[in-house]
C-alpha cells in the first residue's frame, strides 16, 4: 500500500509590486491624516508669523509711516538710510559683539559646571538642589497664574467668559467627591 500525499495544488502568488503599491498607498494615506493634525499649527504659522513677515518686507521698501494709507515704492533708500547712520550700525555691531561674548560665555562656564555636577562629591546633591532652586519661583508663579485662569468661581478668566456668553461656571479646578 502506497501512502501517496498529493500537495494541495499552489495559490498563485501575488506579485511583490501589489505589496509595494499597497504599502504606498496606506503610508500616502497615513501622511494626509498627519497633515490635517498639523494643519491648525500650519495655519497659525502662516497667520501669526509669515504673513507678516511679508507685510514687514512689503512695508520696507515703501515710505510707509504706519499712519498713511497711501505709500509709494521707495526701493533700497530705507536700507541705505539705515546703514549710513552711524549710531545705527555702532548698536548693529554692540549687538553682535555681546551675542557673541554671552554665548561663548556660557558655553564656557556651563559645560565644565555640568561635567563637575554629573560626578560624586561631598555636598553634591546640595549644589545641585542650589542650582534647581532657582527654577522653582517660576514654576510656582506660572501655577498660579494658570489656577487664576481656570478658577473654579465666577472671577476666573475662563468662566468670566463663560458666564458673559450666557453659561455657567465650570468647576475646572474642583473635586466633587
Amino acid at each position: 500500500m502506497s501512502n501517496a500525499t498529493q500537495a494541495a495544488p499552489a495559490l498563485p502568488l501575488m506579485d511583490e509590486t501589489y505589496y509595494r503599491s499597497r504599502r504606498r498607498r496606506q503610508g500616502l494615506r497615513e501622511d494626509l491624516n498627519s497633515f490635517w493634525f498639523l494643519l491648525p499649527i500650519l495655519a497659525l504659522f502662516v497667520i501669526l508669523f509669515l504673513v507678516p513677515l511679508v507685510q514687514t518686507a512689503y512695508y520696507s521698501f515703501t515710505d510707509f509711516n504706519g499712519y498713511s494709507t497711501n505709500m509709494k515704492f521707495v526701493g533700497f533708500d530705507n536700507y541705505k538710510k539705515v546703514f549710513s547712520d552711524p549710531s545705527t550700525l555702532s548698536g548693529l555691531g554692540f549687538t553682535i559683539l555681546y551675542a557673541i561674548v554671552v554665548m561663548i560665555g556660557v558655553t564656557a562656564l556651563a559645560i565644565p559646571l555640568a561635567v563637575v555636577l554629573n560626578r560624586k562629591f561631598v555636598g553634591c546633591n546640595f549644589v545641585r538642589s542650589v542650582f534647581f532652586f532657582f527654577s522653582v519661583p517660576s514654576l510656582a508663579i506660572m501655577g498660579m497664574v494658570w489656577k487664576y485662569i481656570f478658577s473654579p468661581m465666577k472671577t476666573g478668566v475662563v468662566n468670566s467668559i463663560l458666564t458673559s456668553l450666557g453659561f455657567d461656571p465650570i468647576p475646572w479646578l474642583s473635586n466633587n467627591s
